[in-house]
């Protein structure tokens, strides 16, 4: 009974560090996102968002979601076995298989891409700086 108890104490202790991990790593991207899309918006001179409206701002982040998830499909369909592994299979996948996820993560960029160039031509410009 004092085994059960310890495990379970030790379940909770891995599980707060996970959040912890997981706040932090918000935190730090948070910081850094704001920090990558200032330099892109004062550097690169790319029009900022600021006339974005709300509708407009979902839908940027929902093709940038189908694309980052495409690319780590694309990512995961390289191999056969982490593909298996990804999927809760208990064999490799097979040539078929590979071809499938291959297709659906091409579907998932292509279609983020598509979206993110509908954004692009009624997204407002900022004026040249004078």
């Amino acid at each position: 009974m004092k085994e059960e108890i310890m495990t379970a104490l030790q379940k909770s202790a891995d599980t707060r560090f996970k959040l912890l991990k997981l706040a932090g790593f918000a935190v730090m991207g948070g910081i850094v996102g704001y920090g990558v899309g200032w330099l892109l918006v004062d550097y690169v001179e790319l029009p900022a968002l600021d006339g974005l409206g709300w509708s407009d701002a979902v839908a940027l982040i929902v093709a940038m979601m189908l694309a980052a998830g495409g690319l780590s499909v694309l990512a995961a369909s390289r191999n056969g076995r982490a593909l298996a592994a990804a999927t809760s299979a208990d064999a490799p996948a097979g040539p078929t298989e590979v071809r499938d996820m291959r297709l659906q993560g091409a579907v998932l960029v292509l279609s983020g891409l598509l979206l993110l160039r509908r954004l692009w031509r009624s997204c407002p410009a900022t004026p040249p700086p004078s």
